[in-house]
């Protein structure tokens, strides 16, 4: 629905693939992926990027979805949860990446001690101690 939206709105307002790529940042290749999705149940935009093509448009994000049976109050509510969760998952995405980066850590630690012993051990031997 949104999809169609946006390419209905785009046309409308007469702007190019090529210019709203460059007015919005987002690559061109990535609106065709937008617009045209390989698997539309699965491939959705960040909602930044969908912030971003509205904002060339001169359209607000919440008019993708409007279809005229919700008051508005009750999508903007909807934006707003929305926003809420994607901020959670960002500072959760933070926090994963921190202990992937002490994981990693860990791992580097481990092998050059693994290392270390490894080389002790050949010394050792061949020094016949």
């Amino acid at each position: 629905m949104y999809r169609d939206r946006l390419e209905e709105i785009r046309k409308e307002k007469g702007i190019s693939n090529k210019k709203w790529a460059e007015e919005s940042g987002v690559s061109v290749d990535t609106i065709d992926r937008i617009i045209h999705p390989e698997n539309p149940d699965k491939d959705s935009p960040r909602v930044n990027t969908l912030e971003n093509l509205c904002k060339v448009l001169g359209v607000e994000l919440w008019e993708l979805f409007y279809t005229g049976d919700k008051s508005l109050v009750v999508l903007q509510a909807e934006i707003h949860s929305l926003n809420a969760e994607r901020d959670a998952l960002l500072v959760e995405n933070g926090a994963l990446k921190d202990k992937v980066e002490t994981l990693r850590n860990k791992v580097d630690s481990l092998k050059d001690e693994i290392i270390s012993t490894h080389n002790y051990y050949i010394k050792k031997t061949k020094t016949g101690e």
